[in-house]
């Protein structure tokens, strides 16, 4: 597995661009759901216009939201797992890409209720960590975009490995990020 320089410059700053916009999503969660979510806009509309129990149809949203968020979970593992049967990953190196995905998980988290700039710094910091983590165990390039998906579970800006055919997180409904 060689990986160019510029490959991994192109990963990380990808998972830097995720992780901000993750983190950046957990600030504003802080916020009345109602108020700032579109989606518990759209339950409350849909309930008003159909003359529907607006608690019932947010729970349906609810469900569904569970429902994707573990399908998620399922596609990050099946990824990784393909990715050691076909001998891209170790199994050490699957691992560790799971602990850190769990970290990033705990710093969005952490960062609800913070300022714009603690966010940023601590976002700053955990890239730094991160980059240097991925040089030091030989983490593919694709495989650092933590399951292809953002820190909110969403496709991030310029994602669809980068045009590497063999990351894992072909897909996702994203652009491609020319060379």
């Amino acid at each position: 597995m060689t990986i160019t320089k510029k490959q991994t410059i192109m990963a990380l700053s990808a998972v830097l661009a995720l992780s901000a916009a993750g983190i950046g999503s957990a600030y504003a969660a802080t916020e009345t759901a109602e108020k700032t979510n579109p989606i518990n806009r759209l339950a409350t509309a849909i309930a008003s216009k159909f003359n529907l129990d607006a608690q019932e149809v947010q729970s349906v949203f609810d469900e569904q939201k569970t429902r994707m968020a573990a399908q998620r979970v399922k596609n990050f593992e099946d990824r990784l797992n393909n990715a050691v049967a076909a001998g891209k990953l170790t199994q050490a190196q699957a691992d560790g890409i799971r602990a850190k995905q769990s970290d990033m998980e705990k710093l969005r988290t952490e960062m609800r209720g913070k300022t714009k700039e603690e966010i940023r710094t601590a976002v700053k910091a955990q890239m730094a960590d991160l980059k240097q983590w991925a040089e030091d165990n030989n983490i593919p390039k694709g495989y650092m975009m933590i399951g292809g998906r953002g820190m909110g579970g969403r496709p991030g800006p310029g994602m669809k490995g980068f045009g590497d055919p063999d990351c894992p997180c072909k897909n996702t409904g994203a652009a491609e990020v020319p060379d």
